[in-house]
């Protein structure tokens, strides 16, 4: 008896974590720029992040040049913002205002048309958040300390700006 509840133990153990880390993406290529902190997430990882995007025809892994490149994109856009959602510019002062307090995480993917488009989500951490470098980031609420937006680097176009609501 005790032989067989120990191969049950030992059975469901040895289940359990190969399930954990069968979900597991690994870690994501963290590096440090001048004013902040960024995780590139790698292609083959994207999948088992079901991350998502209705103009995703692929996925690729950003270097980091092109995050770089994608991030002073995103803050122009948000420093010349012209959209119509009230609540973005109500935000958006308070984002700029401590913008490199954000770190952020890139996802790289190829639109329908070609392009090259790169995901990024910010998110101001005050220490809550020590698995960024192996798992999005997706709060609820959390107001401007939590956005997202896309950017084209052929086009050198954002869009789909969102910014959290505030519970």
């Amino acid at each position: 008896m005790r032989l067989r509840s120990a191969w049950v133990i030992g059975s469901l153990v040895l289940l359990i974590t190969s399930y954990t880390f069968a979900q597991t993406p690994g870690k994501f290529k963290v590096f440090k720029a001048d004013k902040f902190e960024g995780a590139i997430i790698a292609k083959d990882q994207v999948p088992q992040l079901k991350y998502f995007s209705e103009r995703a025809k692929e996925y690729w892994t950003p270097s980091e040049q092109d995050v770089l490149k994608a991030d002073d994109l995103a803050k122009v856009y948000l420093q010349k913002y012209k959209g119509n959602d009230q609540y973005a510019k109500a935000s958006i002062p308070s984002i700029l205002g401590r913008l490199n307090n954000y770190k952020r995480q890139y996802v790289g993917f190829i639109e329908e048309s070609g392009d090259k488009t790169i995901w990024i989500n910010y998110f101001y951490d005050s220490g809550n958040f020590s698995y960024w470098t192996e798992n999005l980031v997706f709060v609820f609420d959390g107001g401007s300390s939590f956005f997202r937006i896309k950017v084209n680097l052929k086009k050198k176009e954002c869009y789909d700006l969102s910014i959290n609501g505030v519970a």
